[in-house]
């Protein structure tokens, strides 16, 4: 396998340009171009109106990336040859570079070794955005003195983890950082008198999975206020694991 490129092209455009390459290659063949990556993850919100579409984006605004076949070692650069200084063979870098929007491709290949770490460490975990109205903002930061029933701990964790402990005190230390990381990764913002909280959507099918236990219709979407509910829980139970 050869050398990955990143290509950088208008934020906002990633996918657009990705599939403009992909037609293209349909259109007059492939000349060597093993994957194109735009790293793509959606984004879709929770509001009293329901579930929106998804809302599908690049991970990292202004690149897309592609890994060849077969890719030389850095050659000499002959007569402003741009396609053998990058190590590119030339009819791969003629058709990336004929696609509009295309701004240019980076002067530094990465080797598959280092692709391979690097896909493997981007998170393109999809995320829900709860939007809540005229509503009081949930502090997911604050730990407030615990005052609930230890029975009611596991059914809390089931919120957001899919192995569970038989018994609370085996393993406890590992299931509070798995969730203390959960808590981390949810985002909130604040403007005018709505509160949007930005959760991973691993969170989100966890918590709807535990609103259908509780006898929530599979019918319908889980509204916001349930889901808030969910995500109070969450922090208590962060709580428990703590104390």
């Amino acid at each position: 396998m050869g050398f990955t490129y990143a290509v950088q092209v208008p934020t906002g455009r990633e996918l657009q340009v990705k599939a403009m390459i992909e037609n293209m290659m349909n259109r007059i063949g492939n000349p060597g171009i093993i994957a194109i990556y735009a790293l793509e993850t959606f984004t879709q919100t929770l509001s009293e109106k329901g579930l929106s579409a998804r809302q599908w984006k690049a991970k990292l605004p202004g690149y897309i990336f592609v890994t060849l076949e077969n890719t030389e070692r850095l050659a000499t650069k002959e007569g402003g040859n741009c396609s053998a200084e990058l190590g590119m063979e030339a009819s791969c870098w003629q058709l990336i570079k004929h696609i509009p929007l295309v701004r240019r491709i980076l002067n530094r290949y990465i080797q598959h070794d280092e692709w391979k770490d690097f896909f493997y460490h981007v998170d393109l975990e999809p995320e829900i955005q709860l939007v809540e109205t005229n509503a009081t903002n949930i502090e997911l930061t604050e730990h407030t003195e615990n005052n609930h029933e230890e029975s009611n701990i596991l059914t809390l964790i089931e919120t957001v983890t899919e192995a569970i402990e038989e018994k609370l005190e085996e393993g406890k230390e590992q299931v509070a950082v798995a969730m203390e990381k959960t808590v981390t990764a949810v985002r909130t913002v604040v403007k005018g008198c709505k509160t949007m909280y930005t959760i991973p959507y691993k969170l989100y099918k966890s918590l709807v999975n535990q609103h259908r236990k509780e006898g929530g219709d599979e019918a319908k979407p889980m509204s916001v206020q349930s889901a808030l509910k969910g995500l109070k829980a969450l922090l208590k139970a962060v709580i428990v694991c703590r104390t």
